[in-house]
């Protein structure tokens, strides 16, 4: 069922939604049942996956959904099916050696690279993942070809709500046995919510592989010889393997420097185990779930931005880029604000870990950063400047990296050195994304608005601390409800009267949403 292209968007935002606020959860209750250490093993091995499936990949899905539009255009089915027999072939023989290679050289990653022998169960057990995400990534690259976005939004959800079950279970029946076998265990609970995703997709395969094109003209497309399809695979597929793997390979090597940082800092390894188990396994991921709308918003902006660029309408892309930033903004300071006063509550509440409280209050702060960098980045994707974002992700993955080797390996600072680090690389990338947008928009932002949010911010941080006191005799998670949803209404009061939120902006939002 081919679908337009805002429905289809709409369906994979909410899709993506209800899938970060599951995974969410589940790390909450995971980090309750294996605590700081066990998180710590968890977030060691788990980037080792993420690298090895954005190879096995390779950008495929994207060039599988390019192939498999045109091959609609020709009304070609056998062209489709070629396209996904030689994908499933590629991917098969790949995930088969890396699956292979990274058992046999477990060992060598758990005790050299990894500093604890004790994340051996977990690389081992995340093992047969490998195979089943990349055939997964195949089938939702056919699907996106055909303009048909359920399959993907269906098993993205079934997959996280199979896993959170089977990762509680099996984390908990391993548990027993140690806390590097409860880590293990909740990878095969991993195992189990990615075969649940591949079995729905390949249910809707099965369903829709026969059924006609849902295409009212065939169009006769110049046939391509093997070696420019090739390329045309290549064209598409290189690029966004090599951006991808930038990514992958910094979150890889991320808790590879941290654990050698601190080991030479002098702490213990099991010592620096818990640490990064708290840092990435619990201030990290509260960290990142505002991201949920300025990322909704940065999908948006991609195809607002190119229509209007292709137009050469200077003056819409300024607006909307503007009309960005602001509501970046205002979802920024709020957060930001309740992540820093609620720290120690927040870590109580939902991890049972309020020593988390000090790392993130650092980084609460410079979340205002974090929270720019999706639209900003979507501006520059939608001028078609994409590699620019690359470089500049590049660029800060070597500065955090570099900062987490200076900072963490000072015995004074240990993993609050690598907390500033990270912070650091927030700043950065934010401000070179920033930089790369005003090279070709000349955007200017009203003082007045930031003397304003300024101003908005000092006011949140006062009701959060007379909330405080206010409630202090609740429960803790009644304490922290109450706190921001009072300064949520304090927040959103001041907003509209300092005139920085109206209904007239939120039509506009809702334009760019439309567009």
């Amino acid at each position: 069922m081919k679908q337009t292209f805002i429905k289809g968007t709409l369906i994979l935002i909410a899709a993506s939604l209800i899938s970060r606020v599951l995974g969410f959860v589940y790390r909450i209750f995971l980090s309750r049942i294996i605590g700081a250490e066990g998180m710590g093993l968890f977030q060691m091995a788990f980037p080792i996956l993420i690298l090895i499936i954005t190879i096995v990949t390779a950008g495929l899905p994207v060039a599988i959904s390019k192939l498999v539009a045109e091959a609609v255009v020709e009304n070609t089915r056998r062209r489709v099916r070629r396209i996904l027999y030689l994908s499933f072939l590629i991917v098969t023989v790949l995930s088969a050696i890396f699956t292979v290679l990274l058992i046999y050289y477990a060992p060598m990653i758990s005790t050299t690279f990894l500093q604890d022998e004790r994340s051996y169960y977990a690389l081992v057990a995340m093992s047969p993942i490998i195979t089943i995400a990349a055939l997964s990534a195949i089938l939702r690259g056919y699907f996106q070809g055909l303009q048909n976005m359920n399959p993907t939004a269906v098993s993205q959800i079934f997959e996280q709500i199979l896993r959170i079950s089977a990762v509680i279970y099996f984390a908990n029946l391993w548990l027993p046995k140690g806390v590097e076998y409860a880590t293990a265990g909740a990878m095969v609970g991993m195992v189990c919510g990615e075969l649940m995703g591949l079995i729905i997709l390949f249910a809707y395969y099965l369903r829709f592989r026969n059924r006609p094109f849902d295409t009212p003209i065939v169009q006769k497309v110049k046939k391509q010889s093997r070696r420019q399809v090739l390329y045309s695979i290549a064209q598409t597929a290189i690029p966004i393997t090599f951006s991808r793997a930038i990514g992958s390979l910094t979150y890889a090597l991320e808790p590879i420097v941290i654990a050698k940082s601190l080991a030479i800092a002098g702490v213990a390894t099991y010592a620096a185990t818990a640490y990064y188990g708290q840092l990435a396994g619990m201030v990290i991921p509260l960290l990142l779930f505002p991201t949920v709308f300025t990322y909704s918003l940065s999908v948006t902006l991609i195809p607002s931005i190119s229509e209007a660029n292709a137009l050469e309408q200077s003056k819409s892309i300024t607006t909307r880029v503007r009309q960005s930033i602001h509501f970046s903004l205002i979802i920024s300071v709020y957060f930001s604000v309740i992540l820093f006063t609620q720290a120690e509550l927040l870590g109580k509440v939902l991890y049972n870990q309020p020593e988390i409280k000090t790392a993130l209050q650092i980084l609460a702060p410079l979340g205002i950063f974090l929270y720019l960098q999706s639209p900003l980045a979507g501006i520059l994707q939608g001028l078609g400047k994409a590699n620019e974002t690359m470089y500049n992700s590049l660029f800060g993955a070597i500065i955090k990296l570099a900062a987490v080797y200076f900072l963490a390996t000072q015995p004074s600072l240990g993993i609050i050195g690598a907390v500033i680090a990270i912070g650091i690389s927030f700043v950065s990338v934010t401000l070179l994304h920033l930089r790369s947008t005003l090279k070709y928009i000349k955007v200017q932002y009203p003082i007045s608005d930031i003397l304003k949010f300024c101003f908005i911010t000092v006011v949140l941080i006062l009701s959060t601390v007379i909330g405080n006191h206010l409630f202090s005799n609740s429960k803790d998670w009644l304490h922290v409800s109450l706190v921001s949803f009072c300064s949520l209404v304090v927040y959103i009061l001041f907003l509209l009267g300092m005139k920085l939120l109206s209904t007239e902006d939120l039509i506009r939002f809702k334009i760019i949403n439309r567009k």
